[in-house]
């Protein structure tokens, strides 16, 4: 027999839960201080995909963080899940002299 988890899915995930398919989970999202949340059952295995692709992005936004990235300030109407990224502005001197042995 499959192993179910259950999982609670809050803010965002839950909107877009409600409108991949309005008919089905519109009906059972709830409030919780004034947050939009969703119950459901998933199969282990797909609980541990949902797992992994949320460490990989908690991985990589570290990574691009590292890398002279930073969060962007931005928050539209039309923002994406997870926080965007941007280039930091920075300046650099690029006249810089070498020696050479000859």
């Amino acid at each position: 027999m499959d192993e179910i988890v259950h999982v609670k899915l809050e803010g965002t995930m839950a909107e877009l839960m409600a409108r991949m398919d309005p008919k089905m989970y519109r009906k059972y999202v709830q409030y919780e201080h004034s947050k939009p949340v969703l119950y459901v059952e998933l199969l282990k295995a797909l609980y541990g995909t949902l797992r992994a692709s949320l460490l990989f992005w908690k991985k990589l936004s570290k990574q691009l963080i590292g890398w002279v990235l930073e969060e962007s300030k931005y928050h539209g109407a039309n923002e994406r899940p997870g926080k965007p990224l941007r280039t930091k502005s920075t300046r650099t001197n690029t006249s810089s002299s070498t020696e050479c042995d000859q």
